[in-house]
């Protein structure tokens, strides 16, 4: 019996990690506005997001597979990170301008910070710093992630002007990084 149970858990394992229907592209390009219509069924309130282009058309904001297929994840949260990018159901980084996703390496919740700079960087502050929060440094070039804090460090508050100079405050005491 318990191999039975261990042979159904790896099937099913295998088979999440092989689903064919994971999110690739968003129709976002030439969107001019993006914006939520809410509706309420059986109680219980749901909304679809649109898009309106520069002709005025409105358009569902659907996700599409690799094949072009429209995926069955729906869209439940759409957040701008910068005038090039938007954050896509707390997971995803969408860029405008061809549509394509890319996969964060966890999810961005709506209580997380975003700050960019001029430098084209994005910086992440993930969670509440004073209990074990982190900032991240996402390049949006290449969407690659870089933890900037050591083990330990625990500022109280975080702050990034526009050149990417990351200014933090630990235990009443400010220090600056230049992260150049």
């Amino acid at each position: 019996m318990k191999k039975f149970l261990l042979f159904f858990l790896t099937i099913a394992i295998v088979g999440c990690n092989k689903s064919k229907d994971v999110p690739y592209r968003i129709n976002i390009t030439n969107a001019d506005v993006v914006y939520k219509k809410n509706f309420v069924t059986r109680g219980a309130s749901n909304g679809e997001y649109y898009k309106i282009d520069k002709n005025g058309n409105e358009t569902q904001l659907l996700l599409y597979t690799e094949n072009g297929e429209v995926s069955t994840t729906s869209i439940y949260s759409i957040r701008k990170a910068t005038t090039t990018t938007l954050i896509i159901n707390g997971c995803y980084f969408a860029d405008i301008s061809n549509g394509i996703l890319y996969e964060s390496p966890f999810e961005i919740s709506s209580d997380d910070y975003l700050f960019h700079a001029d430098n084209g960087l994005l910086y992440h502050l993930k969670g509440s710093l004073s209990s074990g929060g982190h900032i991240y440094e996402i390049n949006l070039n290449n969407y690659t992630y870089r933890d900037l804090l050591p083990d330990g460090q625990e500022p109280l508050y975080c702050a990034v002007d526009k050149d990417g100079l990351c200014m933090l405050q630990e235990k009443m005491v400010s220090m600056m990084l230049d992260l150049d």
